[in-house]
């Protein structure tokens, strides 16, 4: 049974349009059994229900996403900042929100597969007030869209970026300029560096998504 308001076929579609085809996707409702490995059980063996729920949707989810690439479903473990880590060779990323677990990886051999990738899914609302100083910079350009892209935006970059680079960024490392009707690009810094990623987002009926890759 899906969650009410939305249909997973559309969901499912939007997340495929918003990545290059060398990656796999999965939509999955995080609504009945799911089961998980021995060490995922352990990750959340003290969390709410809510919680156990979303996670198993989204190790559901990186399963099938897996299987699209050819790969035995294996356990994903938990990593030191909660993150997901992902078999050798594999790069992926996994969001829930609204009773929806989304999940994108690659083979980081496949040619066209990018070094990095993130994905989010957010409801599709503005920012609370008392949020959009600790997210929002003077160099943001959000131009017409709502001010929760710029929090999705900046969620998927830190996620594509964080398992290769280790960078721990902060809302305000991440700058994110509207380019186009469903696209943007965003720059993150960390000390001397600089990294520029492609992105792109989309609207689904309640649910804000967004996309990067680098």
């Amino acid at each position: 049974m899906n969650p009410p308001g939305h249909d997973m076929m559309d969901l499912a579609s939007a997340l495929r349009a918003l990545l290059p085809r060398p990656i796999a996707t999965a939509v999955v409702p995080a609504t009945g059994p799911l089961s998980l490995f021995p060490e995922e059980q352990r990750a959340v063996a003290l969390a709410v229900s809510s919680r156990r729920a979303d996670f198993a949707a989204g190790r559901s989810a990186a399963r099938k996403a897996m299987a699209q690439l050819g790969m035995p479903a294996v356990a994903i473990p938990v990593g030191p900042r909660r993150e997901p880590v992902w078999p050798l060779g594999v790069v992926g990323s996994i969001s829930h929100a609204s009773g929806w677990a989304l999940a994108a990886l690659a083979r980081a051999d496949t040619p066209g597969a990018p070094r990095g990738l993130g994905i989010d899914v957010e409801v599709h609302a503005p920012l609370a007030p008392e949020l959009e100083p600790l997210v929002l910079t003077a160099r943001d350009r959000l131009e017409h869209a709502t001010t929760m892209l710029a929090f999705s935006a900046k969620e998927s970059v830190y996620k594509a970026l964080f398992p290769t680079l280790g960078w721990l960024l902060e809302f305000s490392d991440v700058t994110i300029e509207v380019v186009g009707p469903e696209a943007f690009r965003a720059v993150a810094r960390s000390r001397d560096e600089e990294r520029t990623l492609e992105g792109r987002f989309t609207v689904q009926g309640p649910l804000l998504l967004t996309a990067v890759t680098w």
